[in-house]
């Protein structure tokens, strides 16, 4: 498995090295929108997976997602209203879809963070993701055939969630746009930590970063500085693309800890409206305002539910 796990990286970074060319002959930069990182190494490197043993859903919570992230940035721009509004429509479809594809969450959320209302996105977000769902289907051969079971099971706790973490959830969401508020660095909400978060949150029994939070620190870090300086050293280029993507996977491997939203982290930089050192800065922030966060959400709320 090992060996079909690698031909899934090499696949995903093909798949993403494509992205970016067309990104770039066409002219529209969200093609490759982060997420896509994120979607791409996750169902491509487990073909077996939740995400990836439900195509429909794969590309219709992203575009659905998408398409009310650019109609609330088109009437209401960038505010918190706006920002809350994006996440909870997309929560709204993805229970109403009963959808386990959670990056849905980043991808209502990045017209808005982005300023980005053109119908270019959302269309290249169901483009994008419609290959890569045929490029699944043309690899999945390839893959054993006895994990259906298994799969069906992952699937079902994906879609299990924890109420009282959906709760903290959303009192996250919004004291984080607190501090974006007063400190004016909206990326300290980058779209990745919203899937990050919700995912640690309210699932905390079938999600294994929960129990790994000085790795995802240092993955955040390092992915957004990866970012920052190819794209300084080598432009918005494929190259700059491919080597962030491959340094994402070796340091998932270095950290041993499996990430997809860390290829997302590193692709950050490329759509960002200044990539410099606030975004680090502000990522930074992000992160550790969260890992705080959920240190005493384990702490003292959960521990207090337990007792009652």
């Amino acid at each position: 498995m090992k060996d079909l796990f690698y031909l899934g990286e090499f696949t995903a970074l093909l798949f993403l090295f494509g992205a970016s060319q067309a990104a770039l002959i066409t002219g529209i930069s969200v093609i490759l929108f982060p997420e896509l990182g994120a979607i791409a190494y996750g169902v491509l490197s487990k073909p077996q997976g939740g995400w990836a043993k439900q195509p429909i859903l794969l590309v219709l919570t992203p575009t659905l997602a998408a398409i009310v992230g650019i109609i609330i940035e088109k009437y209401w721009g960038y505010s918190p209203l706006s920002v809350s509004l994006s996440i909870a429509l997309a929560l709204v479809i993805i229970f109403v879809l009963r959808s386990p594809i959670v990056p849905a969450l980043a991808a209502g959320y990045l017209p808005v963070i982005l300023g980005e209302d053109s119908l270019s996105y959302p269309i290249a977000v169901c483009v994008t993701i419609s290959l890569l769902v045929i490029v699944l289907l043309i690899l999945r051969p390839f893959y054993v055939n006895n994990h259906q079971q298994q799969s069906q099971q992952v699937t079902d706790d994906l879609l299990k969630i924890d109420h009282h973490g959906l709760i903290s959830f959303i009192i996250f969401v919004f004291l984080m746009q607190i501090m974006v508020y007063f400190s004016g660095l909206k990326f300290i909400l980058f779209p990745p930590l919203v899937v990050v978060s919700y995912e640690i949150l309210t699932k905390p029994e079938h999600c294994p970063w929960g129990k790994q939070l000085i790795r995802l620190l240092i993955l955040t870090l390092v992915m957004v500085s990866i970012g920052l300086i190819t794209l300084h050293f080598l432009g918005n280029h494929s190259s700059a693309i491919l080597i962030t993507v491959i340094m994402g996977m070796v340091m998932c491997r270095i950290l041993d800890i499996y990430l997809p939203p860390a290829m997302a982290m590193g692709l950050l930089p490329f759509v960002a409206p200044h990539p410099d050192i606030k975004l680090l800065i502000s990522t930074a922030i992000g992160i550790a305002v969260f890992i705080i966060y959920y240190f005493l959400y384990n702490s003292f709320f959960k521990k207090s539910m337990g007792t009652n």
